[in-house]
């Protein structure tokens, strides 16, 4: 069997790289272009099987072999692109950032970024990861750990007949898929960034080749297959959102979409020889329009450098979104680099035998693979080296100056809950009692009013009471696998509301990020204030407040001060948002049947936000009050709860 070239691949190479760097842009221009991904594991499943049959067939597969053309294809352009963004970030990139920069780079030498990122950055689809130049490694760690094992297995099975592969690889294919499924609901960052959980599309593309390597499909089917394959991927990536469930199973649809496609193309006239004229199928012949074959060609390049340069520049550089002219000539940057990269870097060191003799080859790239991990993991344990950046200390010191503090609770633990049996009503009560039995409920981001309410006890009317816990959203129904906890926790907030004869029930959450990952329906909050009304309870629904991309806010601080941005000479800072106008108008409207507060118009101007004002700090990390700003929250949160605190004492 000999593994042809399909000018095709390429085209569907090119098609998915554009879906991801369209989804990195700063407008989002495909909501899930994030799918591009998952093609390309598809991909590789396949290309890799085919190269694997087509040595064996030739008797000339070997270990050895395999592993030199993997090192030879993938490291010189990864070793220029990590060595490039650590030297920037040497001289643009905080320390927090930096430190975390330095550990990806350790980890991806050794094809570990995939981990390291679930452990030290966590949600992809979240604010803060943006800021990571060398995010995108992950998938390229994932692919990594398959070449590992994929040719043993191949080695051992192929020797014996192919149809053990073929069984092999589907068994695999199926327990990965059954663990991405399950893992969506229990650990859906671990499953996002898992090869155990992503294996399941490489070895989908596997399968088919191993199935279809001594056969096609007829015209009518392969016509079929390849424009369904192509609806399939364009669907994903037009209709798919960040709030998508993923991988799990909607990842099938761009995987299977991409498998019918390829299967389509397998051994029809045309794209076996590389001939785009002479393509039978509508999908596989669009696909092998030149201009997006060479994307294809240069997708490896292409992807590598897309996101530092986005991702440098917005969070590092300029420390703000890209405007569109901006964007144009970040696009123009990237290809011209990406172009540069193919042709000077992968093209001369592709071929066997080329630059580097294979002794060679392996000697250098394992000094180059321990020099790397030397130096990423010597950032990684120095934290980011603060000393580059002359004042900072001090404006750390200004920090713990004003009392903000590391710890998100000021109470403990028994009112920022790990079980219910701990909570105390009285060792949780934030101000003094005689007042309006208020109900402080929800996350992380309802506890970071509680030094405001604290602050401003002293002729306060409402006796509030904190009842909190980690990553659970204040809606009575609330159930993730993640947090069996919150379920449990929440179904006693009827049983606390009487016993403590609650009147006033103020709900916060860190909104935006359960909605973002689909854990939550804006259903669950309007049904969770009808709840508390109908049980004769007050609510206050707080609305989102500011998010940011920054890690710390003195590391934004003074980049903002030493690129002499608006408002620097004023003592007022501001940072862009996390999030867009729609959230607050959609969390209003949930919030209909309650006294919405929205807590945006204190702080923040259209898209930006005040995070630093008149000498002192409003936020301690890139969403969580700082005293000073949770006072300022709670005194404009009084105000609106004004009316209804006359009438109730009016009640009394």
């Amino acid at each position: 069997m000999n593994a042809a070239y399909r000018n095709d691949i390429d085209g569907l190479r090119g098609f998915s790289v554009l879906m991801v760097m369209l989804f990195h842009t700063e407008s989002r221009l495909l909501a899930g272009g994030y799918v591009g991904v998952d093609v390309f594991f598809v991909i590789s499943g396949f290309v890799i099987t085919r190269m694997i049959l087509s040595d064996t067939a030739q008797g000339r597969f070997s270990i050895v072999g395999f592993f030199e053309r993997r090192v030879r294809r993938l490291m010189p352009a990864m070793v220029l692109l990590i060595a490039t963004v650590y030297v920037v970030g040497w001289f643009v990139v905080m320390p927090a950032s930096y430190g975390i920069l330095g550990g990806s780079v350790a980890a991806q030498s050794i094809f570990l970024s995939n981990m390291f990122f679930w452990r030290y950055v966590g949600n992809y689809f979240e604010p803060v990861p943006e800021i990571q130049p060398l995010l995108h490694t992950w998938s390229l760690s994932v692919e990594e750990q398959f070449y590992i094992f994929f040719p043993f297995l191949c080695f051992l099975l192929l020797r014996r007949r192919g149809y053990w592969l073929q069984m092999a690889v589907l068994a695999l294919g199926c327990l990965s898929l059954i663990l991405s499924v399950a893992g969506v609901g229990v650990a859906p960052t671990l499953s996002f960034y898992a090869m155990p959980s992503r294996v399941w599309e490489l070895m989908l593309g596997a399968w088919c080749a191993l199935r279809f390597r001594d056969r096609g499909v007829g015209a009518g089917a392969a016509s079929f297959l390849s424009v369904a394959g192509i609806v399939a991927i364009l669907g994903s990536a037009i209709f798919f959102t960040e709030a998508t469930p993923f991988p799990g199973a909607w990842a099938l649809l761009p995987a299977l979409g991409t498998a019918a496609f390829l299967v389509a193309g397998e051994r029809q006239p045309g794209i076996a020889d590389g001939l785009a004229g002479r393509v039978g199928n509508v999908a596989n012949a669009v696909l092998v329009w030149r201009p997006l074959v060479f994307t294809g060609q240069i997708s490896y390049s292409l992807y590598l450098w897309h996101w530092p340069v986005f991702s440098l520049l917005a969070h590092h550089v300029l420390v703000r979104p890209l405007s569109v002219a901006e964007e144009v000539l970040a696009w123009a940057a990237i290809i011209g680099m990406a172009v540069l990269s193919w042709r000077f870097i992968e093209r001369p060191f592709r071929k066997p035998g080329g630059v580097l003799s294979r002794r060679w080859l392996f000697g250098v790239a394992i000094l180059v693979t321990a020099g790397l991990f030397a130096a990423g993991q010597h950032a990684f344990v120095n934290s980011g080296y603060s000393e580059r950046f002359p004042g900072l200390a001090a404006m750390h010191e200004d920090l713990s100056g004003q009392g903000v503090p590391l710890a998100v609770d000021p109470l403990g633990p028994q009112c920022f809950l790990e079980a219910y049996d701990d909570w105390d009503p009285e060792a949780c009560r934030l101000t003094a009692k005689g007042g309006i039995p208020t109900l402080l409920w929800g996350d992380s981001y309802a506890m970071h009013y509680s030094p405001g309410f604290q602050m401003a006890a002293e002729g306060n009317p409402l006796t509030v009471y904190q009842f909190t816990s980690a990553s659970c959203a204040a809606a009575l129904d609330f159930n993730t696998f993640r947090r069996p906890l919150c379920a449990r926790l929440w179904e006693r907030v009827p049983e606390i509301v009487r016993q403590q004869d609650i009147r006033i029930v103020v709900m916060s959450s860190n909104w935006f990020v359960y909605l973002r990952r689909g854990l939550l329906e804006y259903r669950q909050i309007t049904d969770t204030i009808a709840a508390l009304r109908r049980s004769g309870v007050e609510v206050l629904m707080v609305g989102q407040s500011p998010l940011f991309d920054f890690v710390t806010p003195v590391e934004r601080r003074y980049q903002l001060e030493h690129r002499k941005d608006d408002g620097a000479g004023t003592g007022r800072l501001r940072s862009a948002l996390a999030f867009g106008p729609e959230l607050p108008e959609r969390l209003s409207a949930a919030g209909a049947g309650a006294h919405y507060f929205d807590p945006l118009p204190g702080f923040c101007d259209g898209s930006e936000c005040l995070f630093y004002d008149d000498g002192y700090y409003l936020f301690f990390d890139p969403g969580h009050f700082s005293h000073v700003g949770a006072a300022r929250v709670v005194a404009a949160m009084m105000e609106r709860l004004g009316p209804v605190v006359d009438r109730l004492r009016g009640d009394r």
